[in-house]
């Protein structure tokens, strides 16, 4: 991140035991590098429901890119959802 990235300055910082060791979990069948607690680590970026769908659901950073008919229809599905 770049200093102008001004809406993410609160995440910046972290207790280290929050992120170190570092560890790998399992996810479908492959192993990822993590954070040591990841959950804490959620929790404290998104908050205590960084489980649950958002209250909107839209494009966001990938609204650039082209999306089969199919997954169009799945997008307007969840969209239209709440």
């Amino acid at each position: 991140m770049g200093i102008d990235f001004s809406h993410a300055r609160k995440y910046w910082l972290y207790d280290n035991d929050l992120i170190f060791p570092l560890r790998e979990i399992e996810y479908e069948g492959c192993n990822f590098p993590t954070v040591s607690k990841p959950k804490e680590y959620l929790q404290k970026l998104f908050g205590d429901e960084y489980m649950n769908y958002p209250d909107e659901i839209g494009f966001g950073h990938s609204s650039y890119l082209k999306l089969t008919p199919e997954e169009n229809n799945i997008m307007q599905k969840l969209i239209n959802n709440k």
